[in-house]
């Protein structure tokens, strides 16, 4: 029980400290569905592309990193975007989200095998974790993102864009949910062996 206590009490703290820069990092999505919902889907677009641009600067700014997850999802962001645009076909921003989650799996993946913690390259400003907890935290989010990328693929092809943008809607507290647990479980991952090795 004081385990548990203790893994809710760091997870806490640490979150509480993130949970504004996670907000920034939805702001772009959430402007987007704000202005698709009124049905106008190039200009939401638009918003999506210059919203994500900010929000990479202002993460620059804030954090004096370069923040090179949010500088890929721009780069997609505006590359799917000019596609959408240029060739009036919402499938393209659509597609982004599977090339995004796909991309990040791989990325990990290839991590993993070529043992480069690059979730603790991009994060270990913001999460303090061992080895392990880094590990567990890597294998969580490989999963996390193949199930969203099939997920996207499977709303885009079989369900109208209504429906595509109420799931990313869903998706962004499922998202914060999922590091949330994460994080915990890394952490309950790294006190446990430390129980162990006593």
């Amino acid at each position: 029980m004081n385990l548990f206590i203790a893994i809710l009490k760091d997870t806490y703290i640490t979150f509480r400290h993130v949970f504004f820069p996670l907000l920034v990092d939805f702001f772009p999505l959430l402007g987007f569905i704000y202005f698709a919902r009124d049905g106008d889907i190039y200009f939401a677009t638009s918003v999506l592309m210059l919203l994500s641009i900010i929000t990479t600067f202002v993460t620059y700014i804030k954090d004096k990193r370069l923040p090179y997850i949010t500088l890929y999802v721009s780069f997609i962001t505006i590359l799917f975007g000019l596609a959408t645009l240029s060739n009036k076909n919402i499938e393209f921003v659509q597609m982004r989200d599977t090339l995004y989650d796909l991309s990040l799996f791989f990325v990990f993946v290839l991590g993993m095998i070529f043992r480069i913690p690059v979730l603790k390259i991009s994060l270990q400003k913001v999460f303090t974790l061992s080895d392990r907890g880094w590990n567990v935290m890597t294998y969580g989010w490989c999963i996390f993102f193949l199930f969203t990328a099939g997920a996207n693929e499977y709303m885009r092809r079989f369900h109208s864009f209504e429906d595509w943008l109420l799931y990313k809607e869903v998706l962004i507290p499922i998202t914060i949910a999922t590091s949330f647990l994460l994080y915990a479980l890394s952490i309950y991952k790294e006190k446990k062996a430390e129980l162990l090795s006593r």
